[in-house]
């Protein structure tokens, strides 16, 4: 073993021999006679946020169990390299050996050591959100649901320009457990400080249909669909949408059906993720709806809002006449309503809002005499 260490040390010495002097900038050349050299500008660069380092020396010991951890890596002895690398997290805290710990883990599948050393990543650096959702993802994949929810609520909270996204990923990642209802409690959990945001809503609707409780699923895509996004391309053009973009991405992958495949799909054109399905699939093609046991689901507009107003005067008439004047006005406001749009299927326009109620306000003025 010291014969070894003395090798590994001795080619390290060799190559640091080896290295070059970095090559150096050309200086400045030196103006003409008369001419005034311009102003120099500096700019200064915002220093990136580091975690504190420990106050750990690089001795030999540790370079050879680094080099000994790459070099069993490199000859296909995972098992050497994730015991090493890990021994050496537990010893220096070290946030960035703790990062190396935990990748060689999760590549090798050791889900254990992964995990811890993931914890001791994350401690070292409790603002790294990369070993926040590789905490989450490892707990989940050992169906520790109720331990992974706190991570996953910072993982969410820590950028709240992504959470639609973040729900997206989410809803992938719980895909897998096997036990639906639990992935649906944690789901709505999850969801509960975002109501506004359509793809939360959407994710448990998911989560809901995943364990067969289609009443919330309804519910929750009934919500999604309180939501209207507005898109603008490039050239200024603005289009108005139904259900988040990669709902309807998924839903024409899911209509682009090829029945001659096994799986009803050509491969690798699968849809993945959330998307609404048609009623047929492998082994059932139907003619008339609920031929292949799937009932109808069937969903509510938006309220349909405008605010209207009406003044009137009664002047009373001999003879129990009477004469009446009075003014209305109606979409006071000028609300624009939206038409509601559930059309699944391949084209490019589904779920594509082309029909407004109009947002114009109008009025009348109304005389009457009655006798």
């Amino acid at each position: 073993m010291t014969a070894y260490r003395f090798i590994v040390l001795a080619a390290c010495a060799a190559l640091a021999a080896c290295a070059q002097e970095p090559s150096r900038a050309p200086q400045d050349e030196a103006p003409a006679a008369g001419e005034a050299r311009p102003p120099r500008v500096v700019v200064a660069k915002p220093e990136p946020s580091r975690p504190p380092l420990p106050g750990v020396e690089l001795s030999e010991e540790l370079l050879f169990k680094v080099m000994l951890a790459e070099v069993a890596l490199q000859r296909g002895q995972p098992h050497i390299a994730v015991q090493t690398y890990l021994e050496l997290a537990r010893e220096t805290r070290d946030p960035r050996i703790a990062q190396r710990a935990t990748e060689v883990a999760w590549n090798a599948r050791f889900s254990s050591a992964a995990l811890e050393a993931a914890g001791i990543w994350l401690q070292a650096d409790p603002g790294s959100a990369q070993a926040r959702q590789l905490i989450a993802a490892l707990l989940v994949n050992q169906a520790r649901l109720a331990d992974a929810q706190p991570h996953l609520e910072k993982w969410i909270a820590a950028d709240r320009a992504s959470v639609g996204q973040s729900f997206i990923q989410l809803s992938s990642l719980l895909a897998r457990h096997k036990d639906k209802t639990e992935v649906l409690n944690l789901m709505q959990a999850l969801a509960k400080p975002y109501p506004g945001v359509p793809e939360a809503r959407l994710a448990v609707a998911q989560a809901a249909w995943n364990a067969e409780n289609q009443e919330v699923s309804l519910d929750e895509a009934q919500a999604a669909l309180k939501e209207v996004r507005f898109v603008t391309d490039a050239t200024g053009v603005t289009t108005v949408w139904n259900m988040p973009q990669d709902i309807i991405d998924n839903t024409r992958k899911a209509y682009n059906t090829d029945e001659t495949q096994p799986t009803f799909y050509a491969p690798g054109t699968e849809p993945t993720g959330r998307y609404f399905a048609p009623a047929g699939g492998p082994g059932c093609n139907y003619l008339y709806a609920g031929d292949c046991g799937n009932a109808p689901m069937w969903f509510r507009g938006r309220w349909f809002g405008e605010f209207d107003f009406r003044l009137a005067k009664m002047i009373p008439l001999p003879s129990k006449a009477r004469f009446e004047i009075s003014a209305e006005v109606f979409n006071a406001l000028m609300a624009k309503n939206f038409r509601t749009v559930i059309n699944p299927g391949n084209g490019a326009n589904i779920f594509r809002v082309q029909n407004a109620d109009s947002a114009a306000r109008t009025a009348q003025l109304v005389f009457r005499v009655s006798w």
